[in-house]
């Protein structure tokens, strides 16, 4: 009987002591396991601070460097204005109206509108004494205006700079005949049927020498 209690408080002892064995292995378990948690997020944190940083590193922490300071820049001379030569600009203005006035010209005179060709043709014969078209243009703005004597003398110039010109004889023969020479108007009117024996005028010119057969 004794021997078997003894058997038991032994048993009794030896689960007890097994249990404190298993109890205090988990309690190490749970330690090590709560440690080793605690050191991999230490350690993810660490690198995830590295990463955001650029090339990954570290910041460094540096001192200013205190360097001396730059002495001030001195101040600019005065500038010395330097005269200028004296330049006579170009009369921009003057050639920029002569080419209006021509232009003015040629668009009235192959307008038929002489009368108001007066100005700018004037101009522009002015500008380009030798333009025989000018001339003409002003012969025949003078030639609408009555002014057979003008416009003879302008149709004169152009006849001299260019022959064929036809409206430039129609013209200096009106201003012969006003001025009686019947002669050199008909001799005006044939260089005319010669040059444009369809023009405007060639009826009016076979008519003026049909009117004097004895200059034929």
């Amino acid at each position: 009987m004794r021997a078997s209690l003894s058997a038991v408080h032994a048993a009794v002892a030896e689960t007890r002591a097994r249990n404190r064995r298993e109890t205090t292995k988990a309690r190490l378990l749970v330690v090590t396991a709560v440690l080793t948690f605690a050191v991999g997020l230490v350690a993810t944190r660490t690198r995830a601070a590295r990463r955001a940083l650029p090339g990954g590193s570290a910041v460094a922490v540096t001192r200013p460097v205190q360097t001396a300071p730059m002495p001030a820049a001195p101040e600019p001379a005065a500038q010395v204005a330097l005269p200028t030569p004296a330049v006579a600009a170009p009369e921009a203005t003057d050639g920029i109206a002569n080419d209006s006035a021509v232009a003015e010209c040629q668009v009235l005179s192959e307008h038929h509108r002489w009368r108001q060709a007066a100005e700018p043709c004037a101009i522009a014969v002015k500008a380009r004494p030798n333009d025989a078209t000018l001339l003409l243009g002003l012969a025949q703005s003078a030639h609408a205006r009555n002014r057979l004597p003008e416009a003879g003398e302008w149709a004169k110039r152009a006849i001299a700079l260019d022959p064929t010109l036809a409206e430039a004889f129609i013209i200096h023969a009106h201003a012969e005949a006003h001025a009686g020479d019947d002669a050199a108007a008909d001799q005006d009117f044939r260089r005319y049927l010669a040059l444009a024996p369809r023009g405007w005028h060639a009826k009016e010119a076979r008519r003026a020498l049909r009117t004097r057969p004895s200059a034929t």
